[in-house]
């Protein structure tokens, strides 16, 4: 194959003079082929691999050829367009350089999309003074783009996560650990593992009519002031009083 360098893409003239003193010349038309970009090894450079941002993730390596040992890196708009494939969600995703102008052919090159972290996971230790009632919080978090989330418990240092809501518990030693596993998970996100404190500890109880009532804080009246006592000891209806919520 034959390559003339610096004539565009089409058909052009070319006059051929005579040497032989008669002042002859001929005139033909060449045409000028697009050369293929695989025929004068071209190369796509691979780009660098990157992280899921919920958007077509576009970059733009560079290309060049090599002809007669010499390499020179094409202009993109110029002597090639770009084009992208799976280029949003996790996995394989992969660039295309088609040559326009001088160049014709494709080549092409891949990279990897990889999972994101979560934002934001909170999840928060949680100590409740027994009441009777049941207590325990979900864990919380956002994702990239609004993928839907998916937060799974277990109570037990191995295991499945099994669990779809977070525990809840009413009495003391009930998680006798009193530790809960969790796992946040998305699409295209790194899967979040963690922990938190959920614990019941003993409650305040007075007798009010007969019944032992829960209540939360004691006080007692100290040189007129009243003080926030211990949780602790015995106190007279005359000395102390208490507070419920």
């Amino acid at each position: 194959m034959s390559i003339i360098k610096g004539i565009k893409v089409g058909t052009t003239e070319i006059t051929s003079a005579y040497s032989d003193g008669n002042n002859r010349s001929d005139t033909k038309e060449l045409e000028v082929i697009a050369v293929s970009l695989q025929a004068v090894n071209g190369v796509i450079s691979s780009p660098s691999n990157t992280v899921y941002t919920g958007s077509a993730i576009t970059p733009t390596p560079a290309v060049t050829v090599t002809l007669d040992g010499v390499v020179t890196t094409l202009q993109l708009g110029t002597d090639y367009t770009l084009s992208y494939a799976n280029n949003i969600n996790v996995g394989t995703a992969t660039v295309t350089a088609t040559g326009i102008g001088n160049y014709s052919g494709t080549i092409s090159s891949t990279w990897t999309i990889t999972g994101a972290p979560f934002p934001s996971v909170i999840a928060n230790d949680q100590s409740y003074m027994y009441d009777g009632n049941l207590h325990g919080e979900p864990v919380t978090a956002t994702s990239v783009n609004n993928q839907p989330i998916t937060i799974r418990y277990r109570i037990t240092e191995s295991g499945d996560y099994n669990l779809t809501s977070a525990p809840q518990i009413r009495d003391i030693d009930e998680i006798p650990s009193g530790i809960v596993y969790f796992k946040v998970s998305a699409p295209n996100h790194i899967d979040y593992t963690g922990t938190y404190q959920l614990v019941i500890t003993p409650g305040l109880f007075i007798k009010l009519s007969g019944t032992w009532t829960p209540v939360k804080k004691i006080f007692k009246m100290v040189s007129g002031i009243w003080v926030e006592q211990p949780i602790v000891g015995t106190f007279s209806s005359s000395e102390a009083y208490v507070k419920k919520d």
